[in-house]
């Protein structure tokens, strides 16, 4: 038998199977709905076409600063995609080298110059320092890219790379463009 100082607990029944019971109410909306919008994410806006007080938007969406997409990203035209891409840059490239990258590049016979990356793990063991010298890459080709003659170009990462600063990354890619570009203007 159980001691008088024990107390016995019972516990209420979690679902309750009798109709009678259950509410007629409807649960509220919740004032944070899961999905911001209502088809789920549409993704970025676009260029706005000017906001209250700031004017009409300008004609160059590079210079202009409220510009969240267009031609400010990495488009895939601008990439190199497969193997067979890079392996006509490999075989007979123009080449510009220094301690940080080595650039390759080669004519494509298009209207507008295609960027590849080459960033391996021999030189930068950790991903995030990888994924940061390829955001360099991209961004100087991004701001730069437009005074490329028509190449398909392959960005290799040298050896020193990991002890250089932004700055010094930026200025050695930009020296890099200038030689490729002059380069195959000659031949």
């Amino acid at each position: 038998m159980r001691e008088p100082s024990e107390q016995t607990f019972l516990l209420p029944t979690l679902v309750d199977t009798n109709e009678e019971n259950l509410s007629a109410q409807q649960p509220q909306a919740s004032p944070y709905p899961r999905l911001p919008l209502p088809y789920g994410y549409q993704g970025w806006p676009r260029c706005p076409q000017g906001t209250a007080g700031q004017g009409p938007i300008s004609a160059d969406p590079i210079a202009d600063p409220r510009c969240t997409t267009g031609s400010r990203g990495f488009p895939r035209g601008a990439r190199l995609l497969t193997g067979n891409q890079y392996r006509r840059v490999f075989v007979a490239p123009s080449r510009s080298s220094d301690a940080c990258f080595t650039v390759l590049a080669s004519p494509n016979g298009l209207a507008r110059a295609r960027l590849g990356l080459a960033v391996s793990r021999k030189r930068l063991r950790r991903a995030v320092d990888r994924n940061r010298i390829k955001r360099i890459i991209r961004e100087s080709f991004r701001l730069d890219g437009q005074l490329l003659a028509p190449l398909d170009i392959v960005v290799l990462a040298g050896p020193a790379i990991q002890r250089q600063t932004h700055p010094q990354l930026r200025e050695s890619l930009r020296r890099h463009w200038d030689q490729i570009t002059r380069r195959c203007k000659k031949s």
